[in-house]
């Protein structure tokens, strides 16, 4: 579907109550009245990122053709717990490890290094003879293989940098999922705020630098002050206990009627704390504005 020169390709379905759009290489920052939907977003994602096979759940994500997207189609990144991602975290030593043998494979004279040093190991075993007291040893070393090599290898990580941050971890992950990426595969990020722990500040660059990447991001939150910092491109959809999307664009035409111009903080601040029913802290004025019309 295209909505105002805007495609929205892909979309939440939820098998009970229908589906969402979502806005396919853009942020997409999304609350959900009901927790228990959130969960299970959560773990759709976990297991998308740890399978390559389909997944039965009540809630899943689809394509532009309706079809449930999976890892074989698309690359999935979940960042569910950067507070104890370092470098050290088995995920990257992983990945490093993936991409240094796909660097060997493709790099021709990489390659040829290692056919070179792959034999020579093998020729050294083969031409040890030991002869003693009557008996022989030999020994016979063929195809060594790539994966009991790199699995020794000790890998040290540096940046040009005199501290490391959680968002140098993040960047590396992505990038060296980029570059091993030959089958050009659509990225798709799943974030979790605040539940990682993580301060504003870091997450706020981390949405920076997401931007520029342009892929399709999903920030799963509750934090109401995130919506408030979001940037006017990135997509926010507030979903109730029916699965119905709270219409934004309403409230600000509706406010523009009443009030005049309204700035995208405000917006969305207003609409944030009429989704969770939180008047408490706005005026009488707006509480009744509110009340008065229906964005649910």
């Amino acid at each position: 579907k295209c909505r105002k020169g805007v495609c929205y390709l892909m979309q939440i379905v939820d098998i009970l109550s229908g589906s969402v759009p979502i806005k396919e290489n853009k942020i997409n920052i999304i609350s959900f009245e009901n927790k228990e939907k959130m969960r299970e977003l959560i773990k759709y994602f976990v297991k998308l990122e740890s399978t390559k096979t389909s997944i039965e759940t009540d809630l899943y994500i689809v394509d532009e053709n309706l079809n449930k997207v999976t890892s074989k189609s698309t690359n999935f990144i979940l960042f569910d717990d950067i507070l104890l991602l370092s470098k050290y975290d088995k995920r990257i030593r992983e990945i490093i490890i993936r991409y240094l043998k796909f660097k060997i494979e493709v790099d021709d004279s990489l390659f040829l290094e290692y056919q070179k040093s792959k034999r020579n190991i093998e020729n050294f075993f083969n031409d040890i003879k030991i002869e003693s007291n009557g008996y022989s040893l030999d020994f016979f070393l063929e195809d060594i293989d790539i994966d009991s090599i790199v699995k020794k290898l000790e890998i040290d990580i540096s940046f040009n940098k005199d501290e490391e941050s959680r968002l140098d971890i993040i960047r590396l992950i992505i990038d060296l999922s980029m570059k091993l990426e030959i089958e050009k595969k659509d990225f798709f990020i799943c974030l979790l705020f605040p539940e990682n722990s993580i301060n504003f500040q870091e997450f706020y660059d981390l949405l920076d630098y997401l931007r520029k990447l342009n892929m399709t991001v999903l920030v799963i939150t509750n934090e109401e002050l995130l919506f408030r910092e979001t940037q006017i491109e990135d997509e926010v959809i507030l979903i109730n206990r029916f699965f119905e999307k709270y219409d934004i664009n309403a409230l600000k035409h509706e406010y523009k009627l009443f009030y005049g111009d309204i700035e995208q903080k405000k917006l969305l601040q207003l609409a944030f704390l009429d989704f969770r029913e939180n008047y408490n802290l706005i005026d009488s004025r707006l509480k009744d504005f509110l009340l008065s019309k229906s964005y649910k």
